[in-house]
């Protein structure tokens, strides 16, 4: 189970080197406003005109899923950072947007496993490590880009640029990716004990309902 937590960190980590170009990234949320005590937007793309930052920079993933019109799907955010905005917007272009949001449905499987009451994780840990390894390179049909932003961001006595991108997947195909991967390794890799085969049963049954 220890290796298993350590390769979702690994993942946790590949993520974050490759999201913020070597800033820091801001912990947590946050909010438009010239507060140096917390992460703050000081300028956006609407702001020179007048308007205001869509609500999906500010909101969390699961507030964001929580809304009807995207009741079908499960959303991503992929953010870049940079010290100019030209910088971010480039490293964002540059990225794999399907890669980086295989990335991050691996490590929301992990963390669902984690989770999940399925008996003795221990049995399965080799198990669940390949499922989300398989997860993490897959190929993800139906993203669909939804819409894209940058803000400059302080945090304390720095300021940054973060370009961020907004995604969102149909539930039925990331299921069908999890389904796909959970079978193939049942398929590679045969349980040792029928203890071990109704613990892959609970965690196909548990991921019946996807990420959620």
């Amino acid at each position: 189970m220890r290796k298993f937590i350590a390769l979702g960190l690994l993942l946790a980590i590949g993520f974050v080197l490759a999201s913020c170009g070597g800033k820091p990234k801001a912990s947590g949320g946050f909010v438009e406003g010239e507060d140096a005590e917390e992460v703050v937007v000081i300028d956006h793309k609407n702001k020179a005109l007048g308007g205001e930052a869509p609500e999906w920079v500010f909101m969390s993933i699961a507030d964001l899923e929580a809304m009807d019109k995207y009741e079908d799907s499960y959303v991503f955010k992929v953010e870049a950072d940079g010290k100019d905005k030209d910088g971010a917007l480039a490293m964002l272009r540059g990225m794999e947007v399907p890669t980086m949001v295989a990335r991050q449905i691996s490590l929301r499987v992990q963390n669902k496993f984690v989770g999940a009451q399925v008996g003795d994780k221990d049995t399965l840990e080799t198990y669940m490590e390949n499922v989300t390894k398989s997860l993490a390179v897959a190929t993800i049909t139906g993203l669909r880009e939804q819409d894209n932003y940058w803000v400059k961001l302080q945090e304390g006595s720095d300021k940054y640029y973060r370009a961020l991108l907004f995604v969102t997947v149909p539930r039925e195909e990331i299921q069908a990716a999890i389904d796909r991967a959970l079978d193939e390794e049942a398929a590679r890799t045969k349980p040792k004990t029928e203890e071990e085969q109704k613990a892959r049963d609970r965690v196909k049954e548990v991921f019946g309902s996807g990420l959620d």
